[in-house]
C-alpha cells in the first residue's frame, strides 16, 4: 500500500500565500519522498459563495468539500494517481 499527501486548499487568501504553502509542501514532501496530489484548482469565488450569509457553517462546508473531492468517487483519493 502506498500513502499520497492530497493538497487543496480553495480558501487560503491572498493567492500569494497559497502558492507558498504549495510550495513549501512541495519542498517537504521530496524531502521526506511523500508522494503529492496537487490540485490545480483554486476557485476562490466559488469557495466565498459557498459559505456567503453561512458563516456559522464555515467548517462544516470546507470539511465536507475537502473529503468529498479526496475519497468521492472519481477522486484522486479512489483514483491512487500520482500528479
Amino acid at each position: 500500500m502506498q500513502v499520497y499527501g492530497y493538497f487543496f486548499n480553495p480558501n487560503i487568501h491572498p493567492y500569494t500565500e497559497y502558492v507558498k504553502r504549495k510550495e513549501t509542501l512541495e519542498k517537504y514532501a521530496g524531502e521526506i519522498g511523500l508522494n503529492m496530489i496537487y490540485d490545480s484548482g483554486y476557485d476562490m469565488e466559488e469557495f466565498i459563495r459557498g459559505v456567503a450569509y453561512r458563516e456559522s457553517q464555515r467548517c462544516r462546508m470546507c470539511y465536507t468539500l475537502r473529503l468529498g473531492l479526496a475519497f468521492g468517487p472519481g477522486s484522486p483519493g479512489s483514483q491512487k494517481r500520482r500528479i
